[in-house]
């Protein structure tokens, strides 16, 4: 009888952890997301880039300013991030005139100080810096202005 009772609260456990889980893993970014791979031949390797569009967007002929954000994978979702939402999606959600689109990057996994510092370093390496930069002049600017309603001048631009 005891082993019985161990063995029913055992799964009840299980279920129980099973389900939390699956509560805790869902995703918790907006409608307007999508996402979209993209090669970066600045930096030998492919991008994934995430975009948030305003709630208006779809049904506008609006042009909007662009915030082009850094570490994707924590601006939208929880369930991507790696140190908790930063909740981009919805601040701007928030927000009743919002007019503005974020393009988020995600960085390179393991290679994510050779991207991002300018300099190297024999221990965590580095030093691709100005090949990223320009990979978001050169590459992804020019791709989101091509295929979304942008304000592309210097001043909408961030």
């Amino acid at each position: 009888m005891k082993n019985k009772q161990v063995k029913i609260i055992f799964f009840l456990m299980l279920f129980s952890m099973v389900f939390y889980l699956n509560m805790v893993s869902q995703s918790t970014a907006s409608k307007q997301i999508s996402t979209f791979n993209m090669e970066a031949p600045q930096l030998q390797t492919h991008k994934k880039i995430w975009v948030y569009l305003p709630k208006a967007y779809q049904e506008s002929k609006k042009k909007y300013t662009v915030i082009y954000m850094h570490y994707a994978q924590n601006l939208f979702d929880s369930e991507t991030s790696y140190a908790g939402e930063w909740k981009v999606d919805e601040y701007l959600d928030s927000i009743s005139n919002n007019e503005t689109i974020v393009i988020g990057i995600e960085h390179g996994g393991e290679k994510r100080m050779d991207e991002l510092t300018p300099y190297t370093n024999e221990k965590y390496g580095g030093g691709k810096g100005d090949a990223y930069l320009e990979f978001l002049v050169k590459t992804l600017k020019p791709y989101v202005d091509k295929n979304y309603r942008t304000l592309s001048d210097k001043e909408n631009t961030i």
